[in-house]
């Protein structure tokens, strides 16, 4: 149990009998108990934290009436303080044999508080507000009307009247109110007021893509159309126009100008783009003239292990004489002979008569030249493919035949070739042979047939050209 120590200023300690508990020990020697007190109401008086209060209290009370004096005669002043003049800090003296005389009364210049003072008040003095944000200083001036007397001393606030008020110069060191403009203005430099400021309309903007733009005034260029684009043009108000980015609608179709842009539509299959001022861009698509000389490409075709291959409107009146290129790369059998016959309509002509004279001949024989004319024979032989010497049967048979008039109605129509093959004796050698011949028939041919002999496969391609006259 805690004990009491000390007769005049008591306080607690722990008895010897208490389990020893530093913390516990100071805690009681020091608020007279072992809780911690949280208010100054809870401060025990026999503690020395309750004495410390007492003295703090004795202490506010002197503070708040520093001039604390006794009342004394300038005799007893000097006899009481033999060392001190006649006065000492914190204490007036008052001499009763004085006959008294004029007392001035002395306030202070400025005060620093909470509220505005109210008494002692003397025009001129100042009070510095202390909680107001940026220490408001106001003066007393009592020829004020009304209560407040209290004037806001050289603050700029005093120029401010209402909510969105600006402070602006007007001049150099001198200072004015810009009230507020209306909702939606804003603030623009005009050299013509007061203030060089002024709150003016803000863009006319009205829609998502418009512009700012400006014709006598600052005005708004409504967005365009989707895919338009903003072009220059001095014809308009605002020196602006959307127009159309292009006209174009079509594969192919090109972007070009006439009095404004516009579209060139596309041409047809194998035209060109030429240079023609009779029309409206100045640009045509033309079909190109023929070739005066040469080769013209007019159809080629592909095939795979067929037993007979059919070209079909390749001649006609365009070209007299033609050129056929044949490429075969492989065939079903190990070797078989290649013919050649003129077709109408797709079918091929079996009527008619060929007769041809040929030299043939490969690395292991003398050239060997043969003639005749067959009553009977339906075809020309063009040539002998044997590829079973080369590897993978990947040596190809060529042939270049020129065909003479066989679309006109003439009674002969004329042929010289020549094709090159493997030879059947060595991998690495080749066959050739040179033809040429006539087909006895005054039909229009307008296509033939190539077929191997017998029901042998061929795969490879044929090109057919037309000779220009």
């Amino acid at each position: 149990m805690a004990e009491d120590i000390g007769n005049i200023y008591k306080t607690k300690i722990p008895s010897y009998a208490e389990a020893a508990d530093i913390q516990a020990a100071l805690k009681l020697f020091h608020y007279g108990t072992t809780t911690v007190p949280t208010t100054e109401g809870e401060i025990l008086a026999d503690s020395l934290a309750g004495h410390l209060k007492s003295l703090d209290t004795r202490l506010d009370s002197i503070e708040l009436d520093p001039a604390k004096s006794d009342f004394l005669t300038q005799t007893e002043m000097i006899n009481k303080f033999p060392t001190v003049p006649s006065r000492i800090d914190g204490y007036i003296g008052m001499d009763p044999d004085s006959n008294g005389g004029t007392v001035e009364t002395l306030y202070s210049t400025a005060i620093y508080s909470n509220e505005a003072p109210t008494t002692n008040l003397v025009d001129g003095i100042l009070w510095i507000d202390k909680d107001s944000d940026s220490k408001d200083v106001y003066i007393y001036d009592s020829t004020v009307p009304g209560t407040d007397k209290w004037v806001l001393f050289n603050n700029p606030k005093i120029i401010i009247d209402a909510k969105g008020d600006l402070l602006v110069g007007t001049s150099a060191d001198n200072l004015d109110n810009l009230s507020v403009g209306a909702n939606k203005t804003v603030l623009t430099a005009d050299d013509s007021t007061a203030t060089g400021l002024k709150w003016s309309a803000p863009d006319p903007l009205t829609t998502k893509g418009d512009i700012f733009t400006y014709s006598t005034t600052q005005t708004r260029l409504p967005v365009g159309t989707d895919k338009q684009v903003l072009s220059a043009n001095a014809s308009e108000v605002t020196g602006l126009k959307w127009v159309d980015a292009d006209p174009l609608t079509t594969k192919g179709d090109l972007f070009t100008y006439s009095t404004t842009e516009t579209r060139l539509p596309v041409g047809t299959n194998n035209q060109i783009l030429t240079v023609d001022n009779t029309t409206a861009t100045g640009l045509k698509w033309a079909t190109p003239a023929a070739s005066s000389s040469g080769l013209t490409l007019i159809t080629s075709q592909s095939f795979t292990n067929s037993t007979s291959v059919q070209i079909n409107n390749c001649f006609s009146s365009t070209y007299r004489n033609y050129r056929v290129m044949l490429s075969i790369t492989g065939i079903s059998a190990q070797s078989t002979n290649v013919y050649f016959r003129y077709s109408s309509g797709g079918t091929p002509n079996s009527s008619a008569i060929y007769s041809f004279t040929a030299l043939d001949g490969g690395p292991t024989s003398s050239p060997t030249a043969s003639a005749g004319r067959n009553l009977t024979a339906t075809q020309f032989e063009c040539g002998y493919y044997d590829p079973g010497y080369s590897p993978n049967n990947l040596m190809p048979y060529y042939a270049t035949m020129d065909i003479f008039a066989p679309y006109i109605g003439e009674y002969q129509k004329g042929m010289l070739g020549f094709s090159c093959s493997t030879y059947a004796t060595a991998p690495i050698n080749t066959y050739v042979k040179f033809w040429s011949g006539w087909c006895l028939s005054n039909a229009s041919f307008d296509g033939f047939q190539i077929r191997p002999q017998g029901a042998d496969g061929i795969t490879g391609i044929i090109r057919v050209y037309g000779y220009q006259d």
